[in-house]
């Protein structure tokens, strides 16, 4: 089910189980470094982990296999096993085609200037981005990205009052100057207003 897949993430976004958390992000470093430094291409990394997950695999059965007794063997063993299970893939993309249809309806919205100040500020949101994107590479992004999903809900939930109130904070700062600046700007109802009146 889609709500154990997101305890399992949690569990390991929130370094619950400090084992396979310290196991993803270690890979995920390793894989980095080999990308980035080492210059490895995705291909040679996928075969890599493949051969280093069939390698393991087997040292682990045999070994298994020489400890244990041996029991009564079932008919098909290989076909109870269940990586992914359908329900999970249905809820999931579910999931990912509400958002869709949300960021789609957001952007629509601020495309047709329905709300003229958020328009403004996306606008504003997005040039800056774009600066941002002229001084980082691609890649020192993508690897800030992962470390910041093992490092931030963490250290938001261990200050999470702290972090509440700078939020709250920020967007009360935010959101004084926004109205400063709409209320300095004219209305197209007031200068019409103000237009002198033609005499007859």
């Amino acid at each position: 089910m889609s709500s154990s897949f997101s305890d399992k993430a949690s569990d390991i976004f929130l370094w619950r189980d400090p084992l396979k958390a310290g196991l993803a992000f270690g890979t995920g470093n390793l894989l980095f470094f080999l990308r980035y430094v080492a210059n490895y291409s995705f291909v040679t990394l996928f075969s890599y982990l493949c051969l280093v997950y069939i390698v393991l695999g087997f040292v682990v059965a045999r070994v298994t296999k020489a400890l244990k007794p041996p029991a009564a063997e079932s008919t098909n063993p290989e076909s109870e096993y269940e990586l992914i299970s359908t329900r999970t893939v249905e809820s999931t993309l579910t999931t990912v085609a509400e958002q869709v249809n949300v960021v789609a309806s957001f952007f629509r919205r601020v495309a047709l200037a329905q709300d003229i100040w958020l328009t403004v500020k996306v606008a504003v949101g997005l040039y800056f981005a774009a600066q941002f994107g002229k001084v980082f590479s691609d890649d020192f992004l993508i690897y800030l990205t992962f470390v910041g999903v093992f490092t931030m809900p963490l250290a938001y939930t261990m200050n999470k009052a702290l972090v509440d109130g700078l939020i709250i904070t920020v967007n009360t700062q935010v959101s004084n100057v926004l109205n400063l600046v709409h209320s300095s700007i004219p209305k197209a109802a007031n200068l019409k207003s103000k237009e002198p009146v033609k005499q007859q």
